[in-house]
C-alpha cells in the first residue's frame, strides 16, 4: 500500500475511521534487544505502523526534535535516565506527542505516577500481548486527539467570548465576583483580574443596588431575570448597563448567578436625555471657546500685572519708613496680587493652566491659604483648622490644591447663608486590600486625608448622585455654572486621588479627599534673606520681550541687581545682536509667545551655535498646549507672569549658579 504523507502527531494521523489506513511513525525507546524484537513481532501484522527504535533518552529527544513521530513507546529504565523523570522529560518537551509507558514494574502507584506525569497509558511488560499493545496504541492516539479537539474548542470559545460586545460574568451566593470575561475592560475600563474576588455591590450605583439584589435573589430561586441599572466605570463616571441572569448550577446545586452584562449608556440617553447631552455639549464648547479667549486676555493682563507688581515692589522697597505713602503702595501690591490670583482661577476654570506638581505638605498649604479663606467666608462663618502632626507628603500642583480649597469653601459658604461653621481637618490614613475593595477605583496604600465639613443645609440622595457631574447645580439660574465641584473632582483625579462626600438634609456636608503619599523629598529650601544674595556678579543678560514697558522694567530690575542688561523686542533683533554684533550673554530671558518668532524657535537657533546657552522662558500664557508643544520639556527653566522681583531674581541666580563673593 502506498504510504500517505504523515503528520507531526499521532492524534492528527489517526482520525476517526482512518486508524488502520494511514501510516504512523512509532518510536520504541528500549535498550533491551529482546524486548525490541518482541515489540517488532507484535506489530508485524499492522502495515500502517512504521516502527523506529532508540536505545537511550538523548537519541529519543533528538528524533522527536526532527518531528514526524506519531507515538512513543517509552521504557522507564534507560541507560541515561531512569524512572518517572524519563517520562516527564519527554512529556514536557513534546506535549502534542502521545506517550505510552513501558516498564517491568506493574504496581498501581507507579501507573498513577506515569499518568500524572503525562503518559496516555501504562503497560507492564509482563502482560503485553499483540492485541493489548495494538489496542493501547489506538486508545492513546485517539485520547490525544480528543484532548487536542477539546483544546481547540476551548480556544475557539475563548476567542468568541473575548470578541463579544457583552461581558459574561459569574457571582457567587455571597455576592463576590468569581468570573468576568475580558471584554469588561473595553466596556468599563477595569481588567477582569481587578474585579475577580471583589463584591459586585462596590461598583453599583447606590440607588440601584436594592433592585439588583432583589433580582439576584430571585435568580437563586431558579428564575431568569433581567434589569437595567447604573454602575461606576473605572474613571468614576456613572454609566448605564443591562443584565440578563440565571442561576449557576454546580456540583453542590445552585452556586450563584451567571449572566450577560451590556453597556447601554448611549442607548439610555436617547430622546430627551440625548437632547440634554447635546445641550451640555454645546455649553461645553462655548465654555471651551471662552477659555481660549480667556487665555489670550490673560497673556496681556499678566504682562500688565508684571509691570504693576514690579514697579510697586521697587517703590515699596525704597519707602523704608512706615507711613501713609507706603500703606498706599501696600494696597496697590495687594490688589495686583489678588488680580493675578483671579486670572489663575479663570484659567483653572477653563482648564488651561500648566500643571507644575510639587512635593507639598497639606498643612502648610492650608496655613498659607487660611487668611484668604477667612476673608472669603466672611464674619458670620467660624473657620477652624485641625491639622495632624507628622502629615505625609503629597505630589500635587499647589495652585490646583488652592483651587480645590477655594471651590469647596465657596460651596460651603453658599450652603450656610445664615452663618455656620467650616472645619478643615488633615490626617494620615491607609487603605489595606480589604479597605480598598470597599471603594471602587482606590488602590491599597498610604494616603493623606483632607476632610472639609460644614454645618450647612446638606444634600439629599438625588443631589448627591449628581454632585460631581458637569453643569449640575442646585442654584437658581445665573447664580452658578455647575462647574465648581466637577473641577474639584477633575483636579483630585489628576492628582491620583479620590474624593467622597457624605451629607443629609439639614445636617451639613463632609467632603473627604484622599491624596496618595509620596516618598519624594522636599526640594532644598531656598535661603531667603539679604538682598545681596539675589544680586549678580556682573553677568550679561539678554532679555527678549515684545512689550516695551516690560522691557524697561526688566532693564531696571536687573541693572539694580548688578547685571549687564541688553534688551530686544523680538527674536530677529536678538539674533542680530548675537550673530552679527557678537553679543555673548551669560543667560537669555525670553518670552514664549512673540510676533514673528517664538521664544522656542529663537532658542533652538541660538543653541545650534551656542550649545551651552543658559535660558529662562517666561509667559503670561498658561495653556499646556502652548507651553508643552514639543518644546518646553520637564525641568526646563520657566517662570509664570506675573512674578515677584525676588522670584525672578532667585530663578536667574539659580540658573547661573554663581556664588556672590
Amino acid at each position: 500500500m502506498a504510504q500517505k504523507k504523515h503528520t507531526s502527531t499521532g492524534a492528527d494521523a489517526f482520525k476517526t475511521g482512518q486508524a488502520d489506513n494511514e501510516s504512523i511513525r512509532l518510536l520504541l525507546v528500549e535498550d533491551n534487544p529482546g524486548d525490541v524484537r518482541l515489540v517488532h513481532e507484535m506489530l508485524r501484522g499492522w502495515p500502517s505502523i512504521m516502527l523506529e527504535t532508540s536505545g537511550c533518552l538523548a537519541d529519543c529527544m533528538a528524533r522527536l526534535n526532527r518531528r514526524g513521530i506519531g507515538l512513543v513507546l517509552l521504557d522507564l529504565g534507560l541507560p541515561d535516565s531512569d524512572g518517572i523523570e524519563t517520562l516527564t522529560s519527554v512529556a514536557r518537551a513534546f506535549p502534542n506527542v502521545p506517550v505510552v509507558a513501558l516498564t517491568g514494574n506493574d504496581d498501581v502507584e507507579t501507573a498513577l505516577k506515569a499518568v500524572r506525569a503525562g503518559a496516555q497509558d501504562y503497560l507492564p511488560k509482563g502482560i503485553v500481548t499483540p492485541e493489548i499493545l495494538q489496542r493501547t496504541i489506538r486508545y492513546a492516539i485517539k485520547r490525544k486527539q480528543s484532548e487536542e479537539s477539546l483544546r481547540e474548542s476551548e480556544e475557539k470559545y475563548r476567542e468568541l467570548v473575548e470578541n463579544l460586545n457583552e461581558v459574561i460574568f459569574t457571582v457567587d451566593t455571597g455576592g463576590n465576583i468569581r468570573y468576568v470575561s475580558t471584554p469588561v475592560r473595553r466596556l468599563t475600563g477595569y481588567e477582569s483580574e481587578e474585579l475577580t474576588g471583589r463584591r459586585f455591590s462596590e461598583f453599583i450605583y447606590p440607588d440601584d443596588l436594592p433592585c439588583l439584589e432583589s433580582i439576584f435573589s430571585a435568580t437563586l430561586e431558579g428564575r431568569q431575570e433581567s434589569c437595567e441599572f447604573r454602575y461606576y466605570a473605572s474613571n468614576g463616571n456613572v454609566r448605564w448597563a443591562s443584565i440578563s441572569v440565571h442561576s449557576a448550577i454546580g456540583r453542590n446545586g445552585v452556586e450563584g448567578v451567571r449572566g450577560i452584562f451590556s453597556d447601554i449608556t448611549e442607548r439610555h440617553y436617547a430622546g430627551e436625555e440625548k437632547a440634554m447631552l447635546e445641550e451640555q455639549l454645546q455649553h461645553s464648547q462655548k465654555v471651551d471657546a471662552i477659555g481660549r479667549l480667556a487665555g489670550g486676555i490673560a497673556h496681556d493682563f499678566n504682562n500688565m500685572l508684571s509691570v504693576i507688581l514690579g514697579y510697586a515692589e521697587m517703590l515699596h522697597a525704597q519707602l523704608k519708613d512706615e507711613g501713609s505713602l507706603r500703606e498706599k503702595v501696600d494696597k496697590i501690591l495687594e490688589a495686583a496680587r489678588h488680580s493675578a490670583m483671579l486670572t489663575r482661577q479663570l484659567l483653572a476654570f477653563s482648564r488651561r493652566q500648566t500643571l507644575q506638581p510639587e512635593v507639598l505638605n497639606l498643612n502648610t498649604v492650608l496655613l498659607n491659604f487660611e487668611k484668604m479663606l477667612q476673608r472669603l467666608m466672611g464674619e458670620d462663618i467660624e473657620m477652624k483648622l485641625v491639622l495632624s502632626e507628622g502629615l505625609g507628603r503629597i505630589m500635587a500642583d499647589p495652585g490646583q490644591i488652592e483651587q480645590v480649597l477655594m471651590n469647596l469653601s465657596v460651596n460651603a459658604r453658599d450652603a450656610m447663608p445664615q452663618g455656620g461653621r467650616l472645619v478643615f481637618e488633615t490626617l494620615n490614613t491607609e487603605f489595606d486590600e480589604a479597605g480598598a475593595h470597599c471603594h471602587a477605583g482606590v488602590k491599597p496604600g498610604k494616603y493623606v486625608m483632607l476632610v472639609i465639613t460644614d454645618t450647612g443645609c446638606g444634600m439629599d440622595k438625588n443631589v448627591l448622585s449628581h454632585i460631581f457631574e458637569p453643569f449640575f447645580t442646585t442654584k437658581e439660574e445665573g447664580k452658578g455654572t455647575g462647574l465648581g465641584l466637577s473641577t474639584v473632582y477633575g483636579i483630585i483625579k489628576q492628582s491620583n486621588g479620590h474624593i467622597r462626600v457624605y451629607s443629609e438634609p439639614g445636617k451639613g456636608a463632609s467632603f473627604r479627599i484622599y491624596l496618595p503619599v509620596t516618598q519624594a523629598e522636599f526640594p532644598g529650601e531656598k535661603e531667603k534673606s539679604k538682598e545681596d544674595e539675589q544680586k549678580g556678579c556682573g553677568e550679561s543678560i539678554l532679555v527678549i520681550e515684545d512689550v516695551e514697558s516690560l522691557r524697561t522694567l526688566f532693564e531696571t530690575i536687573f541693572t539694580n541687581l548688578n547685571y549687564k542688561v541688553t534688551t530686544a523686542q523680538n527674536g530677529r533683533e536678538a539674533l542680530l545682536l548675537i550673530e552679527e554684533k557678537g553679543l555673548n550673554p551669560d543667560i537669555v530671558i525670553t518670552d514664549v509667545v512673540m510676533p514673528g518668532m517664538s521664544g522656542f524657535a529663537l532658542v533652538e537657533r541660538l543653541r545650534s551655535t551656542h550649545p551651552g546657552l543658559k535660558v529662562l522662558f517666561m509667559s503670561g500664557y498658561t495653556d499646556g498646549d502652548i507651553l508643552h508643544h514639543g518644546a518646553l520639556k520637564p525641568g526646563t527653566p520657566f517662570i509664570q507672569k506675573p512674578f515677584k522681583i525676588n522670584d525672578i531674581a532667585a530663578k536667574v541666580r539659580e540658573i547661573l549658579k554663581c556664588d556672590n563673593t
